[in-house]
């Protein structure tokens, strides 16, 4: 919203690491302040980091908060909650 809020480009980026798994990196950058976090290892899948990463962008869910989120989804995936 104009005049309200300023502009804030998050990116989603898949980690791929052959001992590791897959992971993510989100990075923000608002106002020429970049922010950025990332965690390797989430999953052995690279369908689910997909899908993880799809999830977090189409909810856009900032790295601010992005960790908790991913523990949620991948509970819910594989019925821990």
């Amino acid at each position: 919203i104009r005049g309200i809020q300023e502009t804030q480009t998050v990116t989603y980026e898949l980690l791929s690491d052959e001992e590791r798994g897959y992971g993510l990196r989100l990075e923000s950058e608002c106002g020429g302040i970049r922010w950025s976090d990332a965690q390797e290892g989430l999953t052995a899948s690279l369908e689910e980091a997909k899908d993880l990463a799809t999830y977090l962008y189409e909810h856009a869910v900032g790295p601010e908060c992005w960790r908790g989120v991913a523990v949620d989804v991948l509970k819910t995936i594989h019925g821990l909650f």
